[in-house]
């Protein structure tokens, strides 16, 4: 593996990272607030 490879590698796989964060708070921001809602009642 050369140096830009190895660079497009880290850079995909911090990308990928990111992306999963990302998803995994839009789902917990709805869950939150649900939550939130549930325990007003």
């Amino acid at each position: 593996m050369t140096l830009k490879q190895v660079n497009l590698a880290l850079m995909s796989a911090n990308y990928r990272r990111d992306f999963v964060s990302k998803l995994v708070n839009h789902a917990e921001i709805p869950a939150k607030v649900a939550k939130d809602k549930v325990n007003v009642f």
